[in-house]
């Protein structure tokens, strides 16, 4: 198994930074937190990203794009309007925490 690419190990800090952030809050989340998950560098994070600030809002961009491809998914497979509309419903209104909401 070689390297991520560049872009996978992007992708990867994303998903870690939106798991840390779930935890700890924005408030809270430091860079240390997410390369201590992954077992890197803060100099690694940095490498992709300027600041926290810049990592903290493109998690929580990544998140939301994933959440609306989830959302896509699972909506263009059913057929009718109304059809559409009770299960975009039923994927937001259930008890569990959705990772996308909790952000």
């Amino acid at each position: 198994m070689g390297r991520p690419s560049v872009e996978e190990r992007r992708n990867e800090i994303l998903e870690v930074t939106c798991q840390v952030l779930i935890e700890r809050g924005f408030g809270a989340t430091r860079i240390v937190d997410v390369a201590d998950r992954l077992g890197i560098s803060t100099g690694l994070i940095h490498y992709h990203f300027a600041s926290k600030d810049q990592l903290l809002a493109e998690a929580f961009e990544w998140a939301a794009e994933a959440d609306l491809a989830r959302l896509h998914t699972e909506v263009d497979r059913i057929g009718t309007a109304v059809e559409r509309i009770e299960r975009l419903i039923r994927l937001y209104a259930h008890v569990e925490a959705e990772p996308g909401w909790m952000l």
